[in-house]
Parts: structure tokens; sequence; C-alpha cells
């Protein structure tokens, strides 16, 4: 996942970035994509170059938990301790990105017109609803080639361990933001 995070920055045009979105392009395909929580680590350079070599891109930024999208990147990331880990505040500029999403959305507002950023949560993702949403915003047709109850690459089952004081601090501010921008829209799951 992290070398998708780099392509952007391959070189100075951007030309192999696009180059592996381009290879998802076949006859009858009419949207090209990919999806990774790295993009929200991006910079707003980082953001640019998507802009700048993708022509108008739409962008569907999507949302879980911040704790729990926490405990799935240490989970990805961490072999011997994840719960010690986990419970420790996020000192990793790059991990602490994937969870801080006033900033990942103040960067996407600055960089893109609302009208081509899309919000989805997590929670609500699998649901012939939010999907409908996503395809309407691409503007494909919703018809899907799989099923919504199959899991495909399903990490292993782990229970979110109990987080520490100084984690909740330091996460506040994202539920906060999130709650302020989204809502009634914001789970009721999320645990702030």
């Amino acid at each position: 996942m992290l070398e998708i995070l780099q392509l952007p920055f391959a070189d100075e045009d951007g030309s192999a970035y696009r180059s592996f979105l381009e290879r998802g392009a076949a006859e009858g395909v009419c949207v090209v994509g990919e999806m990774t929580p790295a993009y929200a680590a991006l910079d707003e350079d980082g953001f640019r170059m998507v802009e700048h070599v993708l022509d108008g891109p739409r962008i569907v930024f999507v949302m879980r938990d911040p704790l729990t999208r926490w405990w799935s990147s240490v989970r990805m990331r961490e072999e011997k301790n994840p719960q010690e880990v986990f419970s420790a505040p996020i000192h990793s500029a790059a991990h602490w990105r994937r969870c801080d999403y006033a900033g990942t959305i103040q960067r996407l507002d600055t960089v893109f017109p609302p009208e081509r950023v899309h919000y989805v949560f997590y929670e609500h993702l699998f649901t012939p609803e939010a999907l409908g949403g996503i395809a309407q915003f691409l503007g494909v047709a919703e018809t899907w080639p799989w099923s919504l109850e199959e899991r495909v690459r399903e990490g292993r089952p782990a229970p979110l361990p109990e987080p520490s004081a100084e984690l909740l601090t330091q996460l506040e501010p994202v539920y906060k933001f999130v709650r302020e921008r989204f809502g009634d829209r914001v789970p009721a799951t999320w645990r702030h």
C-alpha cells in the first residue's frame, strides 16, 4: 500500500502514477480507481499532483471510527505487540494522518472543488444506499458484479482493545470535527 502512496511522486510529471491507474482501463470500463487509507496521509502537494495528473479526478473519501481506523492500522503493521502500540498515543505522522480526518478533509477542501469529493462512512459503506450514492457521484450504473455479503481479503479478527486515556484525548478533536461537519450522518456506533 505504501508503494501506491509514493506513486504521485515517482517522477516529476506523474506519468508513473497515471500508468499505474491506466492498468485498470479496458474495453467497457468507464471508471478506473483504487482505494487505500494511504491517500489520507498525502499532504496538499500530493493531492495537487493527483489533481494535475488525473485532470479532474473524483474523490471518494471513506471514514471509519477513528479509534477503529487506528486499530486497523496498528494490526496491519505490528506483528509483535499490537495492543501495546495501540494504547500509546500516535507518534508517527504517517499513521496519524490516516486517523486525522479533520486534516485530510481540510487538505481535500483546499485542493478539490466540493462537487468532486464524496464522503462516505465505512460503517454504512456496504449498503445499497451508500453504493448507490457512490455510483451516482461517479456517473455509473448502480449494478454490482459482487455480493455485498462476501468479504474479500478480510484481516484476521481481533477485538478492539481498551484505548488509553492519552489516545482518546488525541482522537477527540477528530470526532468533534467530523460530528460538526457531518452531523447526524456520523454513525451512531462511533465511540464518542
